[in-house]
């Protein structure tokens, strides 16, 4: 589906290939498509950590519950569960 990369771009794949680094150029793309998508992850963690970190400074947070820890724990283990 990619129509074209720069030539920097396909020269990169092709000695990544050429060193055996990746099976085939699907799975490297495949790869690197899932790099992007943990990186555009870490960002938008980062950005709420940032966010959360302003509302504590600003007053705003508030003590959480046993309760409010087992939803947190229950809501990652779903979100990893999609992940796979």
């Amino acid at each position: 589906m990619i129509s074209s990369l720069s030539s920097d771009n396909e020269r990169f794949i092709h000695e990544a290939l050429a060193a055996g680094l990746f099976p085939s150029r699907e799975i490297l793309l495949d790869q690197a498509v899932e790099a992007l998508r943990r990186r555009q992850d870490q960002l938008a963690l980062d950005a709420a950590l940032r966010e959360g970190l302003a509302q504590l400074d600003a007053g705003q947070g508030r003590e959480l519950s046993d309760d409010d820890f087992d939803r947190i724990a229950d809501q990652a283990v779903r979100q990893a569960a999609d992940r796979g």
